[in-house]
């Protein structure tokens, strides 16, 4: 009888060593202990990826910026196509007068009126008074150059 019974008593011993074990290896303590070192083999490279990251955000951000301004720019320059129609309009314009005086200065029968609206009205002496006559009454009167 004493085998069965030390049988009995060693798997006592043992299941209860067992236990004591698990409860050891399971202690959070232990756990902890491994969380601490889980932490302190990731945290580095968890930082470094942050690192990256910011950087990344940063060269963005500048790109954003970047890309916003030119699309600004753009916006503007199709903006002053207006202007630049008018620029182009008004050079016309002063070669077109230029033109007119050039010619006036081959003839010395013709005379030269501008007017507000920045018009050359070239005639003669005979029709002055007509011409000037008229632009009094429509208010467009300038100046005469002989």
């Amino acid at each position: 009888m004493e085998e069965p019974e030390m049988q009995l008593k060693v798997k006592k011993v043992t299941d209860k060593f067992t236990e004591s074990m698990y409860v050891l290896a399971n202690e959070p303590s232990v756990a902890l202990y491994r969380l601490q070192e889980h932490v302190r083999r990731s945290l580095p490279e968890l930082a470094q990826h942050k690192s990256d990251m910011q950087s990344w955000e940063e060269q963005s951000q500048g790109a954003i910026y970047t890309v916003e301004y030119a699309c600004s720019a753009i916006k503007s320059m199709t903006d002053s196509s207006v202007y630049f129609k008018s620029i182009d309009s008004l050079l016309k314009h002063a070669i077109a007068m230029k033109d007119q005086l050039n010619a006036a200065q081959g003839r010395s029968d013709l005379l030269a009126l501008f007017t507000h609206e920045k018009q050359i009205i070239l005639f003669t002496e005979r029709d002055k008074w007509k011409i000037i006559y008229f632009l009094i009454e429509r208010g467009m009167f300038g100046s005469v150059i002989h």
